[in-house]
């Protein structure tokens, strides 16, 4: 139990430093057509909750591009 109790312990204190180093800027890469039937509306929910973080959409063409 004591192990447990540890490994929760650091998985708390992790997603801590992650919170308070949340990046300024982060950018996905995303096929065309995953980016307009699906990504764009949430990406667009994402961007409302969260106005402090800038996003960048690099459009892939062709999937030897996800590489």
């Amino acid at each position: 139990m004591h192990s447990a109790q540890l490994a929760f312990g650091q998985l708390d204190r992790g997603i801590r430093e992650l919170k308070e180093a949340a990046p300024e800027m982060i950018t996905i890469g995303a096929l065309t057509y995953f980016f307009s039937r699906w990504l764009s509306s949430r990406l667009m929910l994402f961007m409302e909750a969260n106005p402090s973080i800038a996003v960048r959409v690099e459009p892939i063409i062709g999937i030897d591009d996800l590489a």
